[in-house]
């Protein structure tokens, strides 16, 4: 691992890929992470790309926690860990004595991250949850929706994605108190609480009595804003003022619009929303969305972006060069492009494992361990 973070060891006890997404960010900064797998766990086919993704930059062990010989192992982990990542609650971790209180006791500086889907300490602590529960009861799901429209489930792992988050920030800003007091801290982050503080400005309009209705893909103060069609997908377009309106005119081969009484202002043109749309929706459907891109934003900033695919964002020379898309291998899937964040440690593409393909390894990092 490189200089710096490199020195901080963190021992990954999450289980299920979500769980490990927190360590990756952590990996991915350049910390020396050691995953905790059971012998029994096997992924394979398209799992394995999904496990895979998650796990890069990190060491691997396998343990059978219910053996004396491997709660030997993980305790002894546990004592030298500087950090600790576990999310399948402390009464399970009791019995392997790796809880926070039991490792505290030997290993009173560790830092120590629990991401639970509730807090321990509310009333659905302990229940069954997945991402559209959690989605639901934070709020995320009442929001999402085209206007006028019921509720829609957020796109991606909400939840998951967001929880890890907080928890590898809280993780990296706990070292760095650590460092300044020697301290060490038990830290619960809960998928509920992360979604509920992710948006800010639905309870910015609440505390401004007003009501935060689905606006879908539109923003109903101004037009023309939403999506519309081309010969190959969707382009997003906003406009938000006169001074955005004009150069959006000119791109699509109509200036005069902009002296349009219809369109002369921003209430004229909410007013008429459907016209604007009209005109706009002809000019964009005769495009791919990268040449509306282009004359919009590249020539006229006009806020303006295609609708990215997964692919187009793989394959994306752009995103290539700025390191946000890294190369990696795999023996059994071949080349994979994955994305990572700017800043990544220049250590990056330290092969993920399967459980099946872990061997010891991972304990003889110049002894540090001591295992």
């Amino acid at each position: 691992m490189g200089e710096g973070l490199g020195k901080y060891f963190v021992l990954d006890l999450t289980e299920g890929e979500d769980g490990a997404l927190c360590t990756e960010y952590l990996a991915l900064a350049g910390m020396d992470i050691i995953r905790v797998e059971k012998p029994t766990v096997e992924r394979e086919g398209e799992t394995r790309a999904r496990y895979i993704i998650k796990n890069l930059n990190k060491r691997y062990i396998t343990l059978d926690t219910a053996s004396v010989e491997g709660q030997r192992i993980l305790q002894a982990l546990a004592l030298k860990a500087d950090v600790i990542v576990e999310n399948s609650g402390q009464d399970k971790l009791k019995n392997s004595r790796v809880d926070y209180k039991s490792v505290r006791t030997g290993n009173p500086g560790v830092v120590y991250i629990s991401i639970l889907p509730y807090a321990s300490d509310s009333p659905w602590a302990g229940l069954p949850s997945d991402r559209s529960v959690i989605s639901a009861m934070s709020g995320a799901t009442y929001q999402c929706g085209q206007y006028g429209c019921e509720p829609v489930e957020p796109g991606g792992n909400l939840p998951d994605v967001t929880s890890c988050v907080f928890a590898a920030t809280s993780a990296a800003a706990a070292l760095y108190n650590r460092e300044n007091t020697g301290e060490g801290k038990y830290i619960e982050i809960n998928q509920m609480d992360s979604v509920i503080a992710l948006d800010r400005s639905a309870y910015e309009k609440y505390l401004n009595n007003k009501i935060n209705d689905r606006t879908g893909n539109l923003l109903l103060s101004c037009s023309p804003t939403g999506l519309y069609k081309t010969t190959d997908g969707e382009v997003a377009i906003m406009c938000l003022a006169d001074p955005d309106f004009k150069p959006l005119c000119e791109a699509i081969g109509k200036p005069e619009l902009a002296d349009d009484p219809r369109f002369s202002n921003p209430k004229a043109r909410v007013k008429n929303r459907a016209a604007i749309d009209a005109i706009l929706s002809e000019w964009t459907a005769g495009l791919t969305k990268f040449e509306v891109m282009q004359r919009l934003l590249a020539e006229r900033r006009v806020i303006c972006s295609a609708v990215y695919t997964i692919e187009d964002l793989i394959n994306s020379e752009d995103l290539r060069k700025m390191g946000l898309i890294k190369r990696v291998e795999d023996e059994k899937l071949g080349e994979m492009w994955i994305p990572t964040y700017t800043g990544v440690s220049d250590d990056f593409n330290l092969p993920a494992k399967l459980p099946s393909e872990v061997n010891a390894d991972a304990l003889s990092k110049e002894g540090r361990y001591g295992l």
